[in-house]
Parts: C-alpha cells; structure tokens; sequence
C-alpha cells in the first residue's frame, strides 16, 4: 500500500516548475533598479560558456578629412574588444524531514507546508540577490554577483569585465564627489554629474533612469516645487515611488545601502544576464544518509555593463 507521501517529491517539483516564469518575474521585480531594467528590456538570458562574454566598442575607424585625389588613410583600427564576467551561482533550500511529512500527512497540510516553505525559500534568495545587486562582489570570497558599487564605483576606477579602468581610462565611469549634499545643492549637483555621463543629442546616449538613496531622495523632494514631482505611473516601473529630472526618471530607492548616493544610469549599456537554464529554478536533491528532502531554487548569472562612461554616480555625503 502507498504511504500519504509517496508522491510527495512528484508534487513539489511540479510546483516549483509550474511557477517557473513567476519566480523569475518575481525576482525581475524586487528591487527597482531591475524593475527598471526589465521594463526596459535589459533581463538578457544568455546561453552559457565559461564566461558572460559582452562586445565593447572602444574606438571608431580612422576618418580624415580630405581633398580631390589625396590618398586616404586605409590603416585598420582596433574598434571593438569583449568585456568577460564570471558566472555566479546562488542557491536557497527548501527542507522537509521525514518527521515534519509524517507530523502534516493530514488533509491538505502537506502542501500547505511545503507552500510555506517554498515562499521562505524564494523570499531569501530574492532577498540575497538584491542585496548584493549594489555591493561590490567581494563578499564570500568574490563568488558573488558584481553590483552597482563595481559596475559604477565611486571614483571610476577598478577591474570591470577583467578590463582595467586604470591602463584603459575610457573604460573609467563618471562621478561626482563635491560638497556636502543638501536641499540647496542638490540640483547642482545632480547637474554636474549628467553632464559628465551624457553625449550628443540622442536619447540613448543619456542616462534614463536615476536610483536615490532614501537621504538623497529627501533632499532632491524638497528641492521642488509641487507640480515637479509627479511622474506618469504609466511611465515608470510597476510599485517604484519616482520623480522627474530633465525627462528622467528618478526612483527612492531603500535598497541601496548607501543613502546619500545617486546613481544615474543609462539601460542601453547595463543588463542583466541570468542563465537561461537556471534563473529561478528547482533542482531536487535527495540527502544520502539523512531521511530529508531537499530543494534547492538557484540562480545563476550576473550583472554586466558594456559602456562604464555612460553610467555615473553622486556621492551625496
């Protein structure tokens, strides 16, 4: 005769499967900064390999001006290098023992455990993935994900992609680190540092979205008049508190840990790139010599950028 849990396993893993793609959107929505990049189009699953391989262009072909017959310059120029990024791996466990099947083997209340736990299990790998969304990428001996202190650093430097900003400054992003930020020189600021990340007169090559740090979104409200402050809810990412400056919006953002810092980015040039095959995803494992079940939800993938001089940040303190 079948024991109330022989299917159990069957079960959980259909669940975890049939809520795929909803992981993966709950994930994309956690935190504004990715939010923002999805609305934009900028989540990039990509195939695999051993790195997260992103064409950067460095240089342009060698252009002259001239007159009638002169012989033109024909030398060929380096233009485009690969920007390399390690994949990384996270992992959260969902756990049931033998114990706990048999304490719940009533009615529904197995399931309605595993559902718990399974929330628990989504909630603290959706809550480590944002926090190390801003971080630099040197916690745990460097095995986690390069976040925005990395990709747009507070003085521009640092090893990106395995380039360095240093040998190859115009690999270096923008920032701006004057005074003390304050109602008063907040706008100022703010504009000191577009101007350093925007080129030309299109729209792509200007930042598109802007992250406050909660101080920082305080000082720039009450730098306002009223009627500045709205921003179309259908023009901004779903759940996100957002402003206006100069067409741009700017979010509150109490996930970045510093809250004085204002980062200005522009999506063309940043992404997120998960594993196709293992963006929120279950992989059953059962324990060898333990009577447990075990789950692990993972992610794999990483944060990358293709044009650091686009990308800037405001150091508010």
């Amino acid at each position: 005769m079948a024991t109330p849990n022989s299917s159990f396993t069957n079960v959980t893993a259909l669940s975890w499967a049939d809520r795929k793609k909803e992981l993966a959107d709950n994930l994309a929505l956690s935190n504004v900064l990715w939010a923002e990049l999805s609305r934009k189009g900028r989540i990039k699953p990509y195939d695999g390999g051993t790195k997260i391989e992103v064409p950067i262009m460095f240089g342009g072909p060698t252009a002259q001006a001239y007159s009638g017959a002169e012989p033109l310059n024909v030398a060929d120029s380096d233009m485009f290098t690969i920007a390399e990024f390690e994949m990384k791996q996270y992992a959260a466990a969902c756990t049931l023992t033998g114990r706990e099947k048999a304490q719940n083997s009533g009615g529904g209340k197995l399931l309605d455990l595993y559902d718990s736990k399974m929330e628990a299990t989504e909630t603290s790998l959706i809550n480590t993935l944002n926090a190390d969304a801003y971080l630099v990428g040197t916690a745990s001996n460097g095995k986690t994900l390069g976040g925005l202190k990395l990709l747009v650093s507070d003085d521009g430097t640092g090893t990106v992609g395995g380039i360095v900003s240093g040998t190859y400054t115009w690999w270096k992003n923008s920032f701006y680190n004057g005074d003390a930020t304050t109602t008063l020189n907040v706008q100022q600021e703010l504009n000191a540092l577009w101007a350093l990340c925007q080129r030309g007169a299109g729209q792509s090559e200007r930042p598109d979205f802007g992250l406050m740090g909660s101080t920082f979104w305080t000082f720039y409200m009450a730098s306002l008049q009223t009627l500045q402050r709205f921003v179309d809810s259908k023009t901004a990412a779903v759940g996100f508190a957002a402003t206006d400056y100069l067409g741009t919006n700017m979010y509150l953002d109490n996930t970045n840990p510093v809250a004085t810092d204002c980062f200005l980015l522009n999506s063309k040039y940043l992404a997120l790139k998960p594993h196709k095959d293992f963006d929120m995803v279950a992989l059953n494992r059962p324990a060898p010599v333990q009577d447990v079940e075990t789950t692990f939800l993972v992610w794999y993938g990483n944060m990358v950028v293709s044009n650091r001089a686009r990308q800037g940040v405001l150091i508010g303190a």
